[in-house]
């Protein structure tokens, strides 16, 4: 027979969801962080036995089926809806019954997701995504793979991260294989992120030079509809500028275009304006 009131603590809490902030889900795999939360609060609370045996007694006291029942909501509230709904179509008996067959559930699932995990993270590629976005998701694989007991060492962790980066900064993960021989994702990620923000400054620098109205770009040669007058860009150099010469031109490459269009501009005004003498002398 149990200890009358052995089992009251657990009619002290008032809400499971605070003690035990996730919920088991199949699509994010986290039965191992989840099963860690739950049994580690029923210890708390003298009813982990419950997990491990159906009764602990023959017939089972009123007490001990009010404390199982309880247990057993614990559970309920704690697992995703279309777990609920699986576990509800079996009609467990006890706490210990439903621990058993959502324990089942991702037993008989793990094999064929890791393979499935290990081969999305082989082949993951930062793409279009940001930074931030990708190593999310190498985090989020990485935890499902450990909850499934195929904890992913960090130098092939990293490895991985590093092949999906190649293609969109090749610099940076030059940079990374050869100055840093083992780096670890943080720096990894550090460093990626360093250089998108640089690459995406570089990027808005140039879009303002092109976009605002006084950059030589906007002003290449436009002619208004309807009126003979013709605007020539501002600078009418015929070589590229000091500056460009020295390596430090704030367009860069985009300041030899611009003179060279100069130039054409000019060669075309010319013969134009040569044209026109000659057919006006006729």
């Amino acid at each position: 027979m149990s200890t009358p009131g052995i089992y009251d603590k657990i009619y002290t809490v008032t809400s499971v969801t605070h003690l035990i902030p996730i919920k088991l889900d199949l699509a994010k795999l986290n039965y191992t962080h989840w099963s860690t939360l739950f049994s580690t609060h029923c210890a708390a609370f003298n009813v982990h036995t419950f997990l491990a045996e159906s009764t602990t007694s023959d017939p089972p006291t009123e007490e001990w089926k009010n404390s199982d029942a309880v247990v057993m909501g614990w559970i309920f509230l704690t697992i995703s809806e279309s777990l609920l709904k699986r576990l509800l179509n079996t009609q467990p008996k006890t706490s210990c019954e439903a621990w058993d067959f959502l324990k089942k559930i991702f037993q008989d699932n793990k094999r064929s997701k890791t393979v499935e995990l290990t081969a999305e993270l082989r082949s993951l590629s930062i793409t279009d995504q940001t930074a931030e976005a990708y190593f999310r998701k190498t985090d989020s694989i990485a935890a499902m793979l450990q909850n499934l007991g195929s904890k992913m060492e960090e130098d092939e962790l990293v490895t991985y991260a590093i092949n999906g980066l190649n293609d969109r900064f090749p610099h940076a993960t030059h940079i990374i294989i050869h100055i840093y021989p083992f780096p670890d994702l943080n720096t990894v990620r550090s460093m990626i992120t360093l250089e998108e923000m640089q690459l995406n400054r570089i990027k808005r620098i140039n879009k303002e030079s092109i976009g605002t109205p006084s950059a030589p770009t906007v002003l290449l040669a436009q002619t208004n509809t309807g009126n003979t007058s013709t605007y020539r860009p501002q600078n009418t150099a015929t070589q590229p500028c000091r500056n460009f010469n020295r390596g430090h031109c704030r367009f860069g490459e985009k300041c030899r275009y611009l003179h060279q269009l100069n130039r054409n501009n000019i060669g075309h005004n010319v013969a134009n304006s040569g044209q026109s003498r000659t057919n006006g002398n006729n």
